[in-house]
């Protein structure tokens, strides 16, 4: 994954507050693309930092949630 922010962002670390929907967009594409994760594995590791993201909210780290307007479904298998 630090190869998604490296190559992307061109940093090491990528601070909270840049943390958009347009990023998670991207990482749900890379990870299904580069690490060849399905949907529902991608969905997974999302709904994780979904809720981190969450967290950040509650205690005011960031203002926004990046997930508000982002759907995720898991797929039947």
């Amino acid at each position: 994954m630090t190869e998604y922010i490296r190559d992307t962002y061109h940093k090491e670390n990528l601070p909270l507050e840049t943390v958009d929907y347009a990023y998670v967009d991207g990482l749900n594409t890379y990870m299904q693309t580069a690490y060849n994760c399905h949907n529902n594995g991608a969905v997974n590791l999302l709904c994780c930092l979904k809720n981190f993201l969450l967290y950040a909210v509650r205690n005011e780290w960031i203002e926004k949630n990046p997930f508000r307007y982002y759907k995720m479904k898991i797929d039947k298998t």
